[in-house]
């Protein structure tokens, strides 16, 4: 398995991009890695964060070098003008060029979807692709597509991703069954636009496990597994539970903090520790561009160690389990 990381990709890069390698390296004896960026700096946090187990992995780490990084500000259009020997443009590319099974960044979200696009373009018959986010539910997981790659998505969009995350969720993920909700104001049928109820109509034709609208709230209490929105209601639904949750959570432990201070120290830190799994988002890794011909993983943009080896290990079960060729067979 040979993943292409963009080692320059996030805000803790390159330190903690690899370091996350390392973490992936230890746990994967058939990982290869591949780290893309300005050797100069790649060299410095290899020899950093690896120490005397460098010599160890070396044979499963190679460099790739690439001048420039990606910033916030660049536009894609200049970016693939003048900046096209940047990291997350040449990690994706040597998954086109068949040297890597898969990519991940923790990078400019625009410009993985846009060198995902352009270098790799979309599965046959795929309109839209889209990003599928799993997030910690009750029971579970549940993965939200899309998250901010088409915010003017059309109905066929919709009912496209509802296909390819019901096929990430049960091979992926493990779910079997998977159960598809479509984001709505409310449950009846007459609520949302016409988009909204046009694309109801068509997952009711579909052979996928569709329960129906669902809300907001439906997404966090285990009552589904997939839910379908278009990108502008993705993205401001994720980055408003991002907020929340680091909110309540920080509250919660300060008060547990103070309720349980008579409890046994060993159980206390075993209270917390199952606690912060339960909610922590890192332990998800990253999030699948889902319809590109090719694997590509989306990493938070501050990723440390655990969350990118996570995504790596995202991104290597995405290729063994060859969730393209799923997708292609369910569309069609």
């Amino acid at each position: 398995m040979r993943v292409a990381i963009d080692a320059m990709g996030g805000d803790y890069a390159p330190g903690e991009v690899i370091a996350g390698c390392l973490l992936a390296l230890r746990e994967n004896p058939e990982l290869q890695i591949i780290l893309v960026g300005q050797k100069d700096r790649i060299g410095a946090a290899l020899t950093s964060k690896f120490g005397q187990a460098l010599e160890e992995f070396q044979s499963r780490i190679s460099v790739q070098h690439a001048e420039h990084v990606i910033t916030a500000s660049d536009r894609m259009r200049t970016v693939l003008k003048k900046k096209q020997d940047n990291s997350t443009i040449q990690s994706v590319a040597l998954v086109k060029d068949g040297r890597a099974d898969a990519a991940v960044s923790a990078g400019s979200t625009g410009a993985l979807v846009g060198a995902a696009i352009h270098i790799l373009g979309r599965l046959k018959g795929v309109r839209r692709p889209g990003i599928g986010v799993p997030l910690p539910a009750r029971n579970g997981v549940c993965v939200i597509i899309d998250l901010g790659t088409n915010i003017s998505s059309r109905p066929t969009h919709l009912y496209q991703y509802a296909v390819m995350a019901s096929v990430y969720s049960e091979y992926a993920l493990g779910i079997r069954n998977p159960r598809v909700g479509l984001v709505n104001v409310g449950v009846e049928r007459s609520k949302g636009t016409y988009k909204i109820r046009e694309t109801n109509k068509l997952l009711r034709k579909s052979n996928l496990n569709y329960i129906g609208f669902i809300e907001g709230h439906d997404i966090f209490v285990g009552d589904c597994d997939v839910a379908v929105c278009d990108g502008f209601v993705g993205n401001v639904l994720l980055k408003g539970v991002e907020g929340f949750s680091a909110a309540i959570i920080h509250s919660l432990l300060e008060e547990l903090e103070s309720l349980l201070g008579k409890m046994n120290e060993e159980k206390r830190a075993d209270f917390f520790k199952k606690f912060r799994e339960m909610t922590d988002w890192s332990a998800y890794g990253g999030a699948p561009l889902l319809g590109v011909d090719g694997v590509c993983i989306v990493a938070h943009g501050k990723s440390k160690a655990v969350a990118m080896a996570n995504a790596i290990k995202s991104a290597s079960t995405f290729a063994a389990q060859d969730i393209n060729s799923r997708i292609l067979e369910k569309l069609a």
